[in-house]
């Protein structure tokens, strides 16, 4: 099966928890992603907070095989992705 190159927008609490479950599927690699902090961009997701799951925040994301970008746009730029799961506050979702 093709292993499906993922970028995902955005690295809040779903962005983060999106992340971590496409990290342990088979054939799915988030290759980039894109948030406007900085912090985050460089994987600290310590201030992320939310209300399922059990992870442990202040362990920081690895994205030394990801690539970061500051905008969507300039993500879907790049190209080399087969999926975009964008995870937009709520006030953003329409």
């Amino acid at each position: 099966m093709k292993e499906i190159r993922i970028g995902l927008v955005g690295l809040g609490f779903m962005g983060s928890t999106h992340y971590r479950i496409y990290s342990e599927l088979p054939n799915c690699r988030v290759v980039a992603v894109a948030d406007a902090d900085p912090q985050k961009r460089a994987g600290d997701i310590s201030k992320v907070v939310g209300n399922i799951g059990n992870y442990d925040n202040s362990v920081p994301f690895d994205f030394s095989a990801v690539a970061t970008y500051e905008t969507a746009q300039a993500m879907l730029d790049a190209g080399g992705l087969d999926m975009v799961d964008i995870c937009a506050p709520t006030p953003f979702h329409k």
